[in-house]
């Protein structure tokens, strides 16, 4: 957060040093794209903790708000915010029962935590990208070529899973459970961006879209089983995911522009 905030910090006070331009061109840009992401590596490790991160290769990004102002007819500011569309949440919740049970069920009755079936939520809408940045214009009669250097945050939530053991034919029964070092990560991300538009109408530009963005993924769960009977808690193991991931998106949008 305090990243974004200076960013945006540089990009206001670059639009209150710039010479305003009398051309022609619209100052405003209202844009909204849908893109697919086809990153270079997995973020997912094949781990149980995997169905408690909301964040899944296999996504699309929405642009749901991107705003260009232009002090020029060349350069202008953007400010970014794409939402990724990912695995309905219910189908991971099941998924992390079902690796329980794998794992644990010849030898203890397994049950979710009230907590658990709480916190690993359903939907989207936790997970995406803020950007902001400069955006150069140039036109070639009703084509536009639009590339962006952008800069922000990637960021998704990673729940917390617990489950009790209860050891069959005899009345032992633990607690096991799954948690990150933070509830919401977020990561620092630089993502040029390139948009090929054609001018439809007078206020109405279609275009196809190309990002690439990068990011350093860098956090971590601990797996900690109870003993409830003596309320010993040893962490049985730590479960790291560090990666380096470089994302190509493509997609097509469509731009409304305003004087």
């Amino acid at each position: 957060m305090r990243t974004l905030c200076f960013i945006l910090l540089i990009l206001i006070t670059v639009q209150v040093n710039a010479q305003d331009s009398t051309g022609t061109e619209p100052a405003w840009f209202l844009k909204f794209a849908v893109r697919n992401n086809l990153p270079n590596a997995r973020v997912l490790m094949s781990e149980i903790t995997d169905h408690l991160i909301e964040s899944d290769e296999d996504s699309y990004s929405m642009e749901t708000a991107s705003v260009s102002y232009f002090f020029s007819d060349a350069w202008g500011l953007d400010f970014s915010y794409q939402m990724f569309i990912t695995k309905d949440y219910y189908v991971k919740h099941d998924a992390f029962y079902d690796v329980l049970e794998n794992r644990f069920g010849s030898d203890f009755f397994v049950s979710l935590t009230a907590d658990s079936r709480r916190d690993i939520k359903t939907g989207t809408g936790r997970s995406g990208r803020v950007l902001a940045g400069l955006m150069y214009r140039k036109r070639f009669g009703n084509l536009l070529l639009l590339p962006r250097m952008l800069i922000g945050t990637t960021f998704f939530h990673t729940n917390t899973g617990s489950a009790f053991l209860k050891e069959k034919d005899a009345n032992n029964l633990y607690a096991i459970s799954y948690s990150a070092d933070k509830t919401s990560q977020g990561f620092v991300t630089l993502a040029p961006t390139f948009t090929l538009g054609y001018q439809l109408f007078k206020r109405v530009v279609i275009g196809l879209d190309a990002q690439y963005s990068y990011c350093n993924i860098n956090f971590g769960y601990e797996e900690e089983l109870n003993t409830l009977s003596s309320s010993q808690t040893n962490v049985l193991r730590k479960i790291p995911y560090s990666q380096q991931l470089h994302t190509i998106s493509l997609g097509a949008g469509v731009i409304f522009t305003f004087d």
